[in-house]
């Protein structure tokens, strides 16, 4: 059986067979449907801060950031080591490993200085991952909840934003990029219960936010597997359930959200052990919205 998330393109009809009695807009699974204490994070076999995703989850990153994937490949493509660009520079023998793995960021200026060893002098190119560097910099519109949200969470965010594949299996809960207002005032109710409302509440606002990426022009694709028990788990009440599941099959107005359900009787699978989420990211060329299938 193959697993819930695969690297490669899923088939046109996913793993298993539907449950014998899913609520029937979920039967159907792979339609196209028109984070939240990480155990694990992994990038490029690094290990940066956790995002908060849900009890048991894992993310892993497929791939840097458009900046750094670009850099990457232009040290590879000269066959240039890490050992050898930093010993030329003058830097720190970590401070390029921890760039390309995303550990830490990389100014406008070191980028010039990248982009000068590899002897890169097409003016647009270089002005693009300059410019590139330089909006990294910008605070998002996350950072102002300092005191409401840990720094994995913002993290996580910033990593959101700038993907433009997202790929999720979540093991028991509707993941926080698709929950209602209700389903999510639940969740972060019983997750956080001696918070006061007046924080539970701005953490809701903050969950919401984040799904107006989904409707941005260049939004990510996203592609989530829910367990069956993802959506039996009833969450708040049978009516915040309800409306929920409604809110999962409605038809959207873009194309780029894919919901499939791995039931029951699919038996045992890899992700049995929890919930993980990869995102992808594209190279400079790439950028722009995209409606082919994960």
């Amino acid at each position: 059986m193959p697993t819930p998330v695969p690297p490669a393109p899923p088939p046109d009809r996913p793993a298993g067979a539907p449950g014998g009695r899913l609520p029937p807009a979920l039967r159907a699974t792979g339609r196209h449907a028109s984070k939240e204490v990480g155990d694990s994070y992994v990038v490029q076999g690094s290990t940066p801060p956790q995002p908060s995703q849900g009890p048991g989850t894992r993310c892993a990153i497929t791939g840097p950031g458009p900046l750094v994937s670009e850099l990457r490949r232009i040290r590879t493509d000269l066959q240039m080591s890490i050992t050898e660009v930093v010993g030329r520079l003058g830097w720190p023998g970590s401070k390029l490993s921890r760039i390309e793995n995303r550990q830490i960021g990389i100014s406008a200026a070191d980028v010039r200085k990248l982009l000068d060893l590899y002897g890169v002098d097409d003016p647009q190119q270089v002005r693009e991952l300059v410019e590139m560097a330089r909006r990294s910099k910008e605070r998002g519109w996350w950072e102002s909840y300092t005191t409401t949200l840990p720094t994995e969470t913002r993290t996580m965010i910033g990593i959101e934003t700038e993907a433009s594949l997202i790929r999720a299996y979540s093991q028991a809960l509707i993941p926080g990029l698709l929950q209602t207002p209700d389903y999510a005032h639940a969740v972060i109710r019983a997750a956080c219960p001696t918070d006061s409302q007046e924080i539970v509440n701005e953490r809701v606002e903050i969950r919401l936010a984040r799904q107006a990426l989904l409707e941005e022009k260049e939004a990510p694709r996203l592609w989530v597997v829910l367990s069956e028990s993802a959506i039996r788990h009833v969450v708040g009440s049978n009516a915040i359930m309800a409306t929920q599941l409604r809110s999962l099959t409605k038809e959207r107005s873009r194309g780029n959200v894919e919901l499939q359900v791995l039931p029951f009787s699919a038996g045992e699978h890899p992700a049995m052990v929890g919930s993980f989420w990869l995102y992808g990211f594209p190279a400079p060329n790439e950028l722009g919205p995209s409606t082919s299938r994960p």
